[in-house]
């Protein structure tokens, strides 16, 4: 059965949740959305520190906007970073992603060295 599992998801394709890209109102199939957050997403990034409705809103604002490159600054543990990898590696979105992190003496809880709340 796993073997099997394996290569379903391999050959499982994903529509581009993206409906009326030339409309001016943000429209996003969120069925198509909820099951690339549960299948793909979660399992990598889980819902911490994003819940689930932040990891939608993040997923679909990539595949809507289509962006030509993604800056991710202060990545600490490069949650927000991987949640954009992988919404360009599912859905072929073609942008580019620099993580820029926190200079090591920064005093922020997203600083290198801070402690994630609960850890």
């Amino acid at each position: 059965m796993g073997r099997f599992r394996r290569q379903a998801e391999v050959e499982r394709s994903w529509p581009d949740p993206a409906r009326n890209p030339t409309a001016s109102e943000f429209e996003v199939d969120l069925w198509t959305l909820s099951s690339f957050l549960l299948e793909k997403l979660v399992p990598v990034v889980g819902t911490h520190p994003y819940p689930l409705n932040e990891l939608l809103l993040m997923s679909a604002a990539a595949c809507r906007l289509k962006p030509s490159v993604v800056f991710d600054w202060g990545t600490h543990i490069g949650a927000s970073a991987r949640i954009f990898y992988e919404c360009e590696r599912i859905f072929n979105l073609g942008y580019e992603i620099h993580t820029i992190d926190l200079p090591s003496d920064a005093s922020h809880v997203a600083a290198r060295g801070a402690r994630t709340p609960g850890t």
